[in-house]
């Protein structure tokens, strides 16, 4: 995918897992960008721990901002991530909706996912079931988005 001018922006960062331990000026990605997704899938399919809990995983992921109406949709498959862009509409086996500070609070590790959902914060399409037996590679997914440093 391509990084757009607009999902990147130049920040002074010392000592992050973006960056290494020296400061310098880095370009990040924004949160909801295709930046962002990028990252988040080159990091993913670096990940043995990603790589092995969904080894034997075919399922699509759409998260959807409701604020921007933005979606990107992250197709996990035996081990590799990819991702597009989506829309409220595209087709996926789970999809979850919020607003920009309740990804943001995900993000920054205040909420979990579960607790979001279950407080209706996101909400959540798809199976129930099939969701909660995914939770260890759903877990992986969120705690790698969560060391892309925000904007």
């Amino acid at each position: 995918m391509r990084e757009t001018e607009s999902g990147l922006h130049a920040q002074r960062v010392q000592g992050n897992a973006f960056c290494g331990r020296r400061s310098s000026t880095v370009r990040m990605p924004q949160m909801f960008t295709d930046a962002f997704f990028e990252e988040l899938v080159k990091r993913l399919n670096n990940d043995a721990d990603f790589k092995s809990k969904t080894a034997n995983l075919k399922t699509t992921v759409l998260m959807v901002n409701t604020d921007t109406k933005h979606s990107f949709l992250m197709n996990i498959q035996q081990g590799h991530a990819t991702w597009a862009p989506g829309s409220i509409d595209t087709k996926a086996d789970f999809t979850f909706l919020g607003d920009a500070a309740t990804w943001m609070s995900n993000h920054k590790g205040e909420a979990p996912m579960e607790k979001l959902v279950m407080t209706g914060k996101l909400k959540f399409k798809g199976s129930i079931p099939k969701i909660m037996g995914l939770r260890a590679q759903l877990g992986v997914i969120d705690k790698i988005a969560q060391g892309i440093p925000e904007s």
